[in-house]
């Protein structure tokens, strides 16, 4: 319908104005469900190492300890966010261009995936690190913590 000639069309390049709103509207709820996703993670990051503490503390094995990080040190909750996530704002990019420039909305959309997956990527890192760096202040070695 968005795309199909019809009577209900609004004037000349109405559709267009009308994909370029859709598009940026599913962008901007895209990249807040990514907000939220990420936060999530990092809750999950903090629960875990937590969790990893009070059984070492309780001196116990338990499932916190033994959780796994990853498939071959890569493939993750998060990497796999970061592929969809990604790959969703990416559409949208593609989807808001598209009706002006074929080339610019391939270009702006390729980069756009890569740029949103090197953000969660490195954000996935950082709260990665921070936890560990925390967790080692916390430990009976004195160190200098920041």
């Amino acid at each position: 319908m968005l795309v199909g000639k019809d009577e209900a069309n609004v004037g000349e390049g109405g559709n267009e104005k009308l994909i370029v709103l859709l598009g940026i509207f599913g962008f901007v709820a895209g990249l807040g469900l990514l907000f939220y996703e990420l936060r999530g993670v990092q809750r999950c990051i903090h629960l875990v190492t937590v969790g990893a503490a009070l059984e070492y503390q309780m001196g116990i094995e338990g499932r916190f300890r033994r959780w796994p990080h990853s498939v071959g040190r890569f493939i993750n909750e998060p990497i796999a966010a970061a592929f969809i996530y990604s790959g969703v704002l990416a559409s949208w990019v593609f989807l808001a261009i598209s009706h002006a420039s074929l080339v610019a909305a391939i270009i702006s959309s390729g980069s756009t995936f890569f740029i949103a997956f090197f953000a969660v990527w490195r954000f996935y890192w950082y709260a990665t690190k921070k936890e560990t760096d925390e967790k080692a202040c916390t430990a009976p070695q004195p160190r200098e913590c920041h």
